[in-house]
């Protein structure tokens, strides 16, 4: 209930938001451990940082208040031991994403079959696409959600599946250098 109320009251986008949630955060705990090992602290404070806006989006407060301990032990003394916080959040990843996946049905769910081949408009429509990442605008992953129901299976489709997950994570300029990575000639189809 909390989670449908932040998003103003639609089942259908908090739905869509739990969907998100289960495809971009299953790597969360990954990610800040890895930037940590990286030497990337302030790579590890913004993984966390979002883990814990998503989780307070979909209205999962133990993950928001496990997101936030970790962000702010990442932010105030990046070679602390996080172990210990690090297991808890990763459990609790883990439950409410097991949750979620339950809920919604997604369990042992097949992907549905994509058209074959790419769409007439395609180089036209990643124009547009890299216009509205360029203006950090939140319509571009309805954009390419709507281009990824026109797109075969192959290359280009994984592509944009990746292209998808950094839009969902709100990294903008990881996806435009992606984007442009993909509307190079040898990306094609």
């Amino acid at each position: 209930a909390t989670g449908i109320n932040r998003i103003g009251g639609s089942l259908q986008a908090y739905r869509k938001l739990l969907r998100k949630f289960v495809d971009n955060q299953a790597d969360a705990i990954h990610n800040i451990s890895a930037a940590r090992d990286g030497d990337d602290a302030p790579g590890a404070v913004r993984a966390a940082h979002t883990l814990k806006g998503v989780a307070r989006s979909i209205g999962a407060t133990e993950l928001q208040r496990l997101g936030a301990e970790l962000e702010q032990t990442l932010s105030q003394s990046p070679q602390a031991d996080i172990l210990p916080l690090l297991s808890a959040t990763a459990a609790e990843l883990q439950r409410v994403t097991q949750a979620v996946t339950q809920a919604l049905g997604l369990e042992g769910q097949e992907k549905p079959t994509a058209p074959q081949g790419l769409p007439a408009d395609y180089g036209q429509r990643l124009q547009g696409l890299a216009g509205q990442i360029e203006d950090y605008d939140s319509q571009a992953g309805d954009t390419l959600e709507a281009l990824l129901a026109e797109v075969g299976d192959g290359p280009a489709r994984d592509h944009l599946k990746a292209l998808e997950k950094l839009l969902g994570q709100y990294d903008f300029d990881a996806a435009l250098e992606a984007l442009r990575a993909i509307m190079e000639p040898e990306h094609g189809q």
